[in-house]
């Protein structure tokens, strides 16, 4: 509706102004929480379990690059967006040596629906959507058939503190929530893992697939 149109649109808007304003404190707010180093390398290795190619990959919102040089690795071309240029700046620093990783100042939400990436990565990005199943439905809609999304958050927790401190919308996800948006999206169920983190905090890490092959429509 119009409405939940707004209020999404109102939510972006938050989300990106924060980012912009507090770019050069990020990381450090983000060690109350987890290490990057770890959940990108745990990220990693579900990549590798997973069955898709290795032509091109995306991440949404790549912090100062931990995953994105793990993926340059694994993909001929990776991809990184953020909606706010002070993150890209802090990024690129981390990507320096990598000539097959190019940033782009970019909205998520905003990409075409076209089945262009084998991989698509988010880390401690879910819980900043204005919109946690239209994230699902986007990604669903920018991989290709077999492709993958591994998705890096945060357990539910009741640390109101992160909404102001570190910008966050939602305050973690239950892993039964996150499965009901990705099985509404058209994802197969994922392979999973759990790390725990700093100050009482745990990390989910899901490899959601999608089918490699279309569904079979019966006239």
């Amino acid at each position: 509706s119009r409405i939940i149109a707004s209020i999404h649109a109102e939510r972006r808007k938050r989300s990106q102004a924060f980012f912009s304003d507090n770019a050069e404190q990020l990381a450090e707010q983000s060690t109350l929480i987890s290490n990057p180093e770890t959940y990108a390398e745990a990220a990693d290795e579900l990549l590798k379990q997973a069955a898709c190619g290795s032509a091109r990959a995306l991440e949404v919102g790549p912090g100062e690059g931990q995953l994105l040089n793990l993926l340059a690795k694994r993909f001929s071309e990776v991809v990184g967006i953020d909606s706010a240029d002070a993150m890209l700046k802090k990024a690129a620093t981390g990507i320096a040596n990598n000539a097959n990783v190019r940033l782009q100042l970019k909205d998520f939400s905003e990409l075409p629906a076209r089945r262009v990436f084998d991989a698509v990565a988010a880390a401690m990005v879910l819980h900043h959507q204005p919109s946690p199943l239209a994230f699902f439905q986007q990604a669903f809609k920018v991989l290709k058939l077999g492709g993958v999304l591994i998705l890096v958050d945060l357990c539910r927790h009741d640390q109101e503190w992160v909404k102001e401190v570190c910008g966050d919308f939602w305050l973690g996800f239950e892993a039964d929530e996150l499965m009901h948006w990705g099985e509404q999206s058209g994802f197969e169920k994922p392979a999973s893992q759990y790390l725990t983190q700093n100050n009482g905090f745990q990390v989910q890490l899901h490899a959601f697939t999608k089918q490699p092959t279309d569904p079979i429509s019966i006239n």
